[in-house]
């Protein structure tokens, strides 16, 4: 179980660093998926499943707008890439199932 007292890495959203901060410092975050994760492909708009290992890049948390939520839409997803495609999953599902691997200086890999 993931420590989220305010000040521990496991609540700061390692994904919510900008892509000004990436360009700025080069840096980047690497994540993994330690648990079957169900994602959204943005491209194809279907229903998938990561599996644990899956590397994941370029994360961004995106905030849903006031009537998207009372609409139904969940208040926080993640967009993320992994294997060369761009997914969205909810922030409440995605933060337990993935772990913080490397910080990464860009162009050492391709994020």
């Amino acid at each position: 179980m993931p420590d989220l007292r305010p000040g521990k890495t496991e609540a700061r959203g390692e994904c919510a660093l900008s892509s000004k901060h990436h360009r700025r410092y080069g840096v980047s975050l690497l994540r993994e998926v330690i648990s079957p994760l169900g994602v959204r492909e943005i491209a194809g708009r279907s229903e998938v499943t990561l599996r644990p290992g899956s590397l994941i890049s370029r994360c961004r948390i995106r905030r849903q707008t006031q009537a998207e939520v009372d609409s139904g839409a969940d208040a926080y997803e993640v967009e993320f890439h992994a294997d060369g495609r761009a997914y969205l999953c909810p922030l409440f599902r995605f933060q337990p199932r993935t772990r913080l691997v490397e910080r990464v200086t860009l162009g050492a890999v391709a994020v």
